[in-house]
């Protein structure tokens, strides 16, 4: 079984750049390009966890206070632990291998104060296609045109049955204990009026308030 620092490769900021599986590179999306987002850069690419919140607030332009600040990590043989902390809340995020064909994601958050802390947070594991053959959705919907014609899809999914994404040697099965699956298929449509829009992919996130 290949160790975590074999298939994994992150950013300073905590951000997975590298997924390696199969012998495919890399299974998510690479763009060398950053967004200024009222002064504070975002490289939509890779996976991000998004945590409070994926809407701007004042002091989150986007996608959560986790973007953007580097965490503590942990390297053991079978697993990888990120930890990120403010005085608000400690999250944990963990990719535990637990077979050579089998890796788990898990993400917790400890509240550091007494009253409940409500919280939006959503994976996202922006998805390359250039090598998919065809994803089928937890609602039975089959996509197989990933084809770039300036177009861009999001939708909400309910959680029924797993995930599953074709590539031309093996099958990778995405579950949760979630309950909805949020899809984003990005055929060139994002970022608009840019002559360098972000390469066709399939973002799939999970998101869960409390």
């Amino acid at each position: 079984m290949e160790a975590p620092g074999d298939i994994l490769k992150f950013a300073p900021d905590g951000k997975l750049e590298m997924l390696r599986l199969a012998g495919v590179p890399n299974l998510l999306v690479e763009w060398d390009r950053e967004i200024d987002l009222g002064g504070k850069s975002f490289r939509p690419a890779g996976w991000d966890e998004c945590f409070p919140t994926i809407d701007p607030i004042p002091e989150s332009p986007v996608m959560g206070e986790l973007v953007g600040i580097p965490p503590i990590v942990h390297w053991q043989a079978t697993s990888v632990e990120q930890i990120w902390s403010n005085p608000r809340f400690k999250a944990r995020r963990r990719f535990s291998m637990k077979s050579s064909a089998c890796m788990v994601v898990s993400f917790q958050v400890t509240n550091r104060h007494n009253s409940p802390l409500e919280f939006l947070r959503a994976s996202h594991a922006l998805v390359g296609v250039d090598s998919l053959v065809k994803a089928r959705l937890s609602n039975g919907f089959t996509l197989t045109d990933f084809e770039r014609n300036g177009s861009e899809s999001k939708q909400f999914i309910a959680n029924t049955k797993e995930i599953e994404l074709f590539y031309p040697d093996f099958l990778v099965r995405l579950t949760s204990d979630q309950s909805w699956w949020g899809i984003w298929l990005n055929r060139g449509g994002w970022p608009k009026q840019d002559t360098k829009s972000l390469i066709c992919l399939i973002g799939i996130s999970n998101r869960h308030r409390t």
